[in-house]
């Protein structure tokens, strides 16, 4: 392997077969079930919900005659940014295509409205951009892009986002009508306050791969493809079936369920950080606290028809429509132009951070999302995942949030990789 994998933690190098059981079945759960079966061990999966996690807020919706299916929310990829997603849809044959990324901003205080579309030609005559506000946001965009390669290069990147900003003067209007919404709600899924608290190093080297001519991507037939193809690996799928406590003895680890008690060998806790102190009590004092460390904020996640989320022109629509107020900023996928497959016409939106609330009888669903709050201070909690893997102890830890990065499928998949021996 290459020094990618220069940090995996050899947690099952035995030859015999252990019994693993996987708890949360997300992208780190379902990779960390499928990386232990190809090592010949025998995998229990078990999962709350009643289908697997990556899949569980997707919807189904009747539109023109027709049942359409999408996921909640929307997932994106770039390859260079998320190559380890891209890897592991290649190696399970799981097409995917490219997304329209044409953009639509507008910010309700000043009026100022205008496109973008990525990847980015920077040699477009910028003067003659067409749309109020497009050339000065291009020109900070491109100038942004420009100082941190080589700030990247140099190794001179410190501090929060918010602070490098400042720091090279970008104005707050690029802040607060562009940049800002642009990566909280399509990239981080985030509000735009920890944007700013974001470490800078993380975000610059973001954009610079996500303007790349690589583009965004989605997979064709949505998580659930992704989803079926990893359960394959799984021995014993068990969902609907709540973990109620994870108990550790000198020869086995109890896993009590559902009025089951099941004995495993090892334990690979897939939740969420903030969920581990509930299903582990009895962990050491100083590991818990390590998990109740990192903090999570709630997004919420529409899928609607109400048209008044896009902008006020059907000509101005755009398969991704930005809103910004002093409230903060939302942005509404035009869900037709993003499932090309889509047999309707009716259009479909999914709002991220609505701003107000879709009329009632145009949602279809909406789930209120946990993401990890991620800032300057994380790298002391990465270190502190790896030490606590490297441990004695035969539960290990691994999800989106366990790895430097943006916690979301690549950081996820990286954390479960972090788990297998390779030789």
């Amino acid at each position: 392997m290459g020094s990618k994998y220069a940090n995996l933690i050899p947690i099952c190098s035995e030859t015999f077969v252990s019994k693993i059981a996987i708890i949360g079945s997300g992208i780190a759960g379902l990779a960390a079930a499928r990386n232990f079966k190809l090592q010949g061990h025998h995998v229990t999966l078990f999962e709350k919900q009643a289908t697997p996690g990556m899949a569980a807020h997707g919807f189904e919706i009747h539109v023109d005659g027709q049942q359409i299916r999408g996921d909640l929310p929307s997932r994106m990829f770039n390859r260079e940014l998320w190559p380890n997603v891209a890897r592991l849809y290649d190696d399970l044959n799981i097409g995917y295509e490219k997304v329209a990324a044409k953009q639509h901003f507008f910010d309700r205080a000043s009026g100022r409205a205008f496109p973008f579309e990525l990847p980015v030609d920077w040699r477009m005559k910028l003067g003659v951009a067409t749309g109020l506000g497009t050339s000065p946001m291009l020109k900070q965009l491109q100038r942004l892009q420009q100082q941190a390669a080589k700030d990247l290069a140099n190794g001179t990147v410190s501090g929060d986002f918010a602070q490098y900003l400042s720091h090279h003067g970008f104005s707050e209007e690029f802040s607060r009508e562009f940049l800002f919404p642009a990566l909280s709600a399509t990239v981080c899924t985030c509000s735009d306050q920890a944007i700013g608290q974001y470490p800078a190093a993380i975000l610059l080297d973001a954009m610079q791969k996500i303007a790349s001519d690589d583009g965004l991507w989605r997979v064709s037939n949505g998580s659930t493809a992704v989803v079926s193809a990893l359960v394959a690996y799984v021995d014993d799928d068990r969902c609907s079936t709540e973990v109620n406590s994870i108990l550790e003895g000198t020869d086995a680890i109890t896993v009590s369920s559902g009025g089951s008690e099941d004995r495993f060998d090892r334990v690979i806790v897939a939740t969420q950080a903030n969920h581990v102190a509930a299903l582990c009590p009895t962990l050491p004092k100083d590991i818990l606290a390590v998990m109740n460390s990192f903090e999570y904020e709630d997004v919420v996640v529409a899928v609607h028809t109400d048209q008044r989320f896009m902008p006020e022109h059907k000509r101005d629509w755009s398969v991704f429509n930005f809103e910004t107020s002093s409230a903060g900023s939302m942005c509404t996928v035009w869900l037709n132009k993003f499932h090309t497959q889509w047999p309707v016409v009716t259009p479909v939106f999914q709002t991220i951070k609505p701003l107000a609330d879709p009329s009632p009888e145009t949602v279809v669903c909406s789930v209120n999302l946990q993401r990890p709050v991620v800032t300057t201070a994380s790298k002391g909690l990465w270190d502190a995942i790896d030490r606590i893997n490297q441990g004695d102890s035969r539960i290990k830890f691994c999800g989106a949030y366990a790895v430097p990065g943006i916690p979301l499928l690549e950081s996820a998949l990286l954390s479960a990789h972090r788990l297998i021996h390779t030789d």
